[in-house]
């Protein structure tokens, strides 16, 4: 039985609309699924997991929520605000060197009061778990949320979304052949497909892979089959998901994680002149621009409806590694 949040949490139905200016241009019917505003925290799609995870926390009574990711993760950033709503504190161990100067979201992750450790990849989980042994020897009651908040519980949320999906498509009278995401840790794909699953397997879902090396497809399958298959256990959802139900793009990833490249850069420009819609350089804008790839190459065939989550990250373009990307980018074109 699936544990439905109980508590007030105000996620807000995200709007879908089309990409009018794209679509024509590549002979393909974009629409968006705009879960970048979801009204909190600047938004994204850590939003949808973190209404589970939080009411999880609060049924435990913590006191503190305890979470990682890179420098410039926007789950930390979410995770830090969504504690700020409920009167919990916030720790965020982040994996990477911490800059002199800090910008994009480690800007806000201060502003909404969260306490910021940062380590080496070689000492990250042993870092985690020294930051929980000191904040409970301190007094915190420490809920810790896993990266990217996927897990069981956190799958849930996308799970939702693919109901949510659905009834607005059909108020719009519209279907889609594929829904493409970003994939990153896996929650936000692994929720989806399961949702696509109990709903009667109405698009395919197709992942964007933004953080693992091309060559870990099989460490990524495996640790997303582990990841689907305690969920349909944990919550009795009476699926049968195999390998061959995955379909994930492993060379979206470029030049590396959160690693800006000269065509995602582009297909970040281009997509702002065109629609208006902001992209980042880590996620949606790998994600976007794969898809295009996958439309020109005709793995996504001319005259298919597509549409394309929009998972957040916005304020990572004003990171200073990215901006000056970006700056770099329009002083020369």
């Amino acid at each position: 039985m699936i544990k439905m949040k109980n508590f007030n949490f105000p996620l807000l139905e995200t709007p879908i609309h089309d990409l009018p200016a794209i679509s024509h241009q590549c002979g393909v019917d974009i629409c968006i699924k705009r879960d970048d505003l979801n009204g909190i925290g600047l938004g994204g799609n850590k939003i949808r997991k973190l209404a589970y995870l939080v009411q999880d926390a609060k049924d435990q009574g913590a006191t503190r929520l305890l979470t990682t990711g890179g420098v410039q993760t926007n789950h930390g950033r979410l995770t830090a605000t969504v504690a700020a709503m409920y009167g919990m504190d916030c720790t965020l161990v982040l994996v990477g060197q911490e800059p002199e100067r800090y910008s994009g979201n480690l800007i806000l992750d201060e502003l909404f009061g969260a306490d910021l450790v940062f380590t080496t990849p070689e000492r990250w989980d042993e870092t985690i778990e020294e930051t929980r042994q000191h904040l409970e020897q301190s007094g915190d009651s420490v809920y810790t949320i896993p990266l990217g908040g996927s897990s069981p519980l956190g799958l849930l949320g996308y799970m939702d979304a693919v109901e949510e999906i659905q009834n607005q498509l059909t108020e719009q009278h519209r279907t889609i052949d594929y829904l493409v995401t970003a994939y990153g840790t896996g929650g936000t794909y692994g929720g989806l497909l399961l949702g696509s699953k109990l709903h009667g397997n109405p698009f395919e879902v197709l992942g964007m892979n933004v953080l693992a090396a091309p060559n870990e497809k099989d460490v990524l399958q495996n640790s997303l089959m582990s990841l689907l298959n305690e969920t349909i256990n944990q919550f009795s959802l009476g699926l049968d998901i195999r390998r061959e139900d995955l379909n994930i793009t492993m060379n979206s990833v470029g030049p590396g994680y959160n690693q800006p490249d000269k065509r995602t850069i582009e297909t970040v420009v281009r997509v702002a002149r065109s629609e208006g819609v902001l992209l980042d350089y880590c996620y949606t804008g790998k994600a976007f621009d794969s898809m295009l790839r996958q439309i020109e190459e005709g793995a996504i065939p001319a005259g298919s409806r597509v549409l394309f989550l929009h998972t957040g990250g916005s304020p990572a373009l004003f990171a200073d590694q990215n901006r000056t990307a970006l700056e770099n980018h329009l002083a020369k074109s």
